[in-house]
This record gives C-alpha cells, sequence and structure tokens, in this order.
C-alpha cells in the first residue's frame, strides 16, 4: 500500500468519522481535506506515517517523515501537519509568539490558505508523564513561571484569539446539567458566577486547555507546551482550569492555584470565583467521561489509575461551594 493511498484513504475515513457525528461540521473537514495535497506539495511532505488522533472532530492530524521547510527539516526527525477547515486559528501564530517570548514550545510554521488554517510542527517523540504529587508540583511550576510571558497581551494576534466566553460558557452550562443529572446541586448563583468571570473580558492571551495531555517532555527533561486553544480572557484561566484539572490526581484546587498565584500575581478581584467556575466545569467534565469512559481521554484514566473520579467530583464541587457560596 503506497503512502499517497493511505493518505487518501485516512482523509477519507476522516470524513465520514466527522459527518456521522456532526453533519453540520462535514463542510469544514471536506475543506481541510482539499487544501491537504497544496499543502503536501508546498511544504514538501514525505513519506505518510498515519493519522496522530482518530476523532470525530473537524480538523487534520497528519504525520509524515520529511518535509522542506527550513528550521524544520534540519531539527525534526518527523512532522505533524495539522489542518482545520476554517480560518482564521490563534493556535500556531500564539505559538510562535510564546516562543519568542522564551515559553517552551514545539518547533513549528504557520499560515493560511484557501479557507483553511495550517499548522506544521515537530512531532514530539515523547513518554507520557507520570502524574505524581511530585510532578504535579514541579509541572505547576513550570507553568506558572512562564505565565508572565504567556499573559502578556498581543495586539496584534488579538483578531484571531476566542473570546472565552464564546467558548466556555455553552460548555460550563453543559457540565451544569450533567451535574443535575447526576443528582448534584448547580445553584444559580454559580451560573451568574460563571457569566460574570467567562464573560468579564480581559486582554490575556490563554493557552485554554492546559492538562498533561497538552505537555510533552522532551529527553532532556524539559518540558513543552503545545495544542493551545488560543482564548483572550483574564489572565489567570489558564491557572484556573489547571488546577481544576488536577482534582483528579488528588490534588486540592486551591492549593494548586495559589502555588501558581506566588508565581504569577494578579491584582485583579475575581481570580479565585474563576478557580470556583472551573471547578464546576470540571467535576460537570469528569461526571460524562466517567459515564462514557471516553476513549478520547486516555490521559484521564492514567492520571486516575485508582478510579478516585468521584472523589475528584466531590472534591470540586466542594471547592466551588467554598468560594462561590
Amino acid at each position: 500500500m503506497t503512502s499517497s493511498y493511505r493518505l487518501t484513504k485516512s482523509l477519507n475515513e476522516q470524513i465520514a468519522r466527522v459527518g456521522q457525528r456532526d453533519p453540520q461540521a462535514e463542510a469544514k473537514i471536506r475543506s481541510a481535506v482539499a487544501a491537504v495535497p497544496d499543502l503536501v506539495s508546498h511544504l514538501g511532505l514525505d513519506g505518510f506515517v498515519g493519522v496522530l488522533v482518530k476523532d470525530d472532530k473537524p480538523r487534520l492530524l497528519l504525520r509524515f517523515e520529511r518535509c522542506r521547510v527550513p528550521g524544520l527539516d534540519e531539527v525534526a526527525s518527523d512532522v505533524v501537519l495539522k489542518v482545520y477547515g476554517d480560518r482564521p486559528r490563534g493556535e500556531g501564530p500564539l505559538l510562535k509568539e510564546w516562543g519568542r517570548r522564551g515559553v517552551s514550545v514545539p518547533r513549528l510554521e504557520t499560515g493560511t490558505t484557501a479557507d483553511c488554517s495550517w499548522l506544521l510542527m515537530e512531532h514530539l517523540s515523547h513518554t507520557p508523564i507520570d502524574v505524581t504529587y511530585q510532578e504535579c508540583l514541579m509541572a505547576t511550576d513550570v507553568l506558572a513561571g512562564w505565565g508572565a510571558a504567556m499573559h502578556e497581551p498581543v495586539p496584534h494576534l488579538a483578531d484571531v484569539l476566542r473570546p472565552l466566553g464564546d467558548t466556555m460558557l455553552p460548555r460550563w452550562e453543559a457540565c451544569a446539567s450533567a451535574l443535575r443529572a447526576d443528582g448534584r446541586s448547580v445553584p444559580l448563583a454559580w451560573h451568574s458566577a460563571a457569566g460574570l468571570h467567562y464573560g468579564g473580558g480581559g486582554l490575556a492571551p490563554l493557552h485554554g486547555d492546559l492538562t498533561f495531555g497538552n505537555i510533552a517532555r522532551r529527553p532532556d527533561g524539559t518540558l513543552v507546551l503545545f495544542d493551545a486553544s488560543a482564548l483572550l480572557g483574564p489572565k489567570m484561566f489558564d491557572a484556573a482550569r489547571w488546577s481544576a484539572r488536577l482534582a483528579v490526581a488528588a490534588m486540592p484546587p486551591q492549593d494548586v492555584f495559589t502555588r501558581w498565584s506566588n508565581a504569577e500575581t494578579d491584582g485583579a478581584p475575581g481570580a479565585y470565583e474563576l478557580l470556583g467556575v472551573e471547578c464546576v466545569l470540571e467535576a460537570g467534565s469528569l461526571v460524562v467521561m466517567r459515564s462514557q469512559r471516553h476513549p478520547a481521554s486516555p490521559a484521564l484514566w492514567r492520571t486516575d489509575p485508582s478510579g478516585n473520579i468521584d472523589a475528584a467530583i466531590d472534591n470540586l464541587l466542594h471547592t466551588a461551594r467554598s468560594i462561590l457560596g
């Protein structure tokens, strides 16, 4: 089976997966697929290895053995092409900006073609991080140390960063519904807090999806940050999201948040309330994933090998009540 045949087959399979789940998103994945031949030629991609992630999202993640892109061809033994069927997307430009500011990110190039956005980066060959108590503390310190550089406003990228409220409020409401369906209380005041703190503005560029699944470790031990959602909002959102997500590793969210805040101070009122809001969202997310044992979330089961999800949900909701009332 030739590399070209395997690539075509993989692209058609992704169209089918997306179309089966969400017919409205099929146009986006078809746009992304249509852009691939020109990108393969333009970037000098060769030796298709396979699809990096097989899911039903309307974007492509394709791994190749070689490319002819100055700066990447010399340092990357193989590369990953990420193609979105719409534009603009802020992930690539934001990661490049962070790299210039000293944040450890993959070597990458990014651009647009037709109606698509694309990102070409080195394939990060790494061993999954063993999520222990000490690893959680170490990673928190590293991320917090990058925080000031990450969250300094980037006016020239404002148009490609999605407002936090537009992205997170629908997800929060869905998670609140999941909690209620699970027999848990979600006070009306929590809904108001979510609207206030997600939609209250803020000009900081945000990763938006900090989790151990989006951090790699190079052979020399250096951590690398990737897969940014590229949002725009209050700068302590990344700390709040990270802190809430570590609850499944038995880390107290408030302790993690305080540890981050000691490195990246935030004088704005409401930072801890944002943590409370994120704890509600994460609790609802865990309820959903517990019911589905979602195959697209292997990092969750690595993080929680003992199956302590119920304890994490209780911890998150206790934290939310202590902050939000």
